[in-house]
């Protein structure tokens, strides 16, 4: 299946490309929760400019709004996104992208008891990245990547989960949040 996945995008002049790494973003408290991140990309590589499709997993710990349960942890990152990407690159492999899409911002919480969890819904996302490959003389092209993406329709319900008689910030909803990657990629590019 790969194979052929390889095979039409070399007939069609498309390069795939795939990464693996971190993301992070804060949770309400300020802390940062990290989580293992996946990106799949194909785009079509002009000169110096390409455009294409991408998809990123954050794909982190469940996490839940727990009350005062100290065990399992209940901190957590989890996000998907769908983007078209437009991109200018230069021949020594420097690059810049620009992404908008949908997104969904699962749920990031931090490993506490007193605040409800951020998440969202299916809604607007924006990113952008800064990446760095290498050509080699196969048509493998090992690079980094790293990028800040903007979730909107971010929100998080009133009330404190650990102790509901204390007194919490009341619900919100209609936030932007934002979340960054760095990922190794390889990307496979038969032109």
């Amino acid at each position: 299946m790969t194979a052929a996945i390889l095979v039409l995008c070399a007939a069609g002049g498309i390069t795939a490309e795939a990464g693996i790494g971190a993301v992070a973003s804060s949770d309400r408290d300020g802390s940062r929760q990290v989580a293992p991140g996946a990106s799949v990309a194909a785009m079509y590589r002009a000169e110096f400019w390409s455009a294409g499709i991408a998809g990123l997993v954050m794909a982190g710990s469940p996490g839940y709004a727990s009350g005062a349960v100290a065990f399992p942890h209940n901190g957590g990152l989890n996000a998907w996104a769908l983007l078209a990407q437009a991109g200018l690159h230069t021949a020594a492999g420097l690059e810049v992208r620009a992404g908008v899409g949908v997104a969904r911002l699962v749920l990031v919480q931090c490993d506490c008891s007193e605040n409800q969890p951020l998440h969202g819904s299916i809604a607007p996302a924006f990113a952008l990245s800064l990446g760095m490959s290498r050509a080699m003389t196969t048509p493998l092209r090992p690079g980094i990547q790293v990028s800040a993406m903007v979730f909107t329709g971010v929100r998080h319900e009133s009330g404190s989960p650990g102790n509901p008689s204390a007194a919490s910030p009341p619900a919100e909803s209609g936030l932007l949040h934002l979340a960054g990657h760095v990922l190794l990629t390889v990307a496979w590019d038969a032109r």
